[in-house]
């Protein structure tokens, strides 16, 4: 089953050619809409998620890649680019978007997500970012903010 929403959608193209950024603005309205497409995709209900820009125009299609597979991946095409994208990845966005969720709020404005090209002949990679309306004010460290986002802190190296 497939099932498809209209969401902001951007691609960017920064100075490197090799590299491009595909970035999922979601309104607050439409935060619970994204949480619940993401854990119908975890749990086997969608065989894939379509989304679609305002006009359109741009089509992305996230699906969940075997297990097998380590890491993330896209297909890009001319109007679209499926993100194949592994359960960590897709665990990690449903995170970030359900405790926004919960507290209205981000930890942070966005989360990012390198993806690599599944084909030999993709010289470039595919960043995703997926941005909230509205984010705490950043007041600590970068270790504060791992953190509160349940991420791994950096080891210090002792002084000798």
């Amino acid at each position: 089953m497939r099932r498809s929403l209209v969401f902001p959608i951007s691609t960017q193209h920064y100075d490197d050619p090799a590299e491009e950024t595909v970035a999922f603005d979601p309104s607050n309205e439409l935060i619970p809409h994204v949480c619940l497409e993401l854990c119908l995709l975890l749990y086997g209900l969608l065989d894939s998620i379509l989304l679609f820009n305002e006009r359109q125009t741009f089509k992305v299609r996230i699906e969940l890649r075997d297990e097998e597979h380590t890491y993330s991946a896209f297909e890009w095409h001319e109007d679209a680019v499926t993100l194949l994208m592994v359960r960590r990845d897709v665990e990690y966005c449903l995170d970030f978007y359900l405790r926004c969720y919960r507290d209205g709020k981000g930890m942070v404005d966005h989360i990012d997500i390198q993806l690599y090209g599944d084909d030999s002949n993709v010289s470039y990679n595919v960043f995703l970012t997926f941005t909230v309306p509205e984010a705490y004010p950043i007041t600590g460290t970068e270790e504060d903010a791992r953190k509160a986002l349940g991420l791994p802190t950096r080891r210090r190296k002792k002084k000798q």
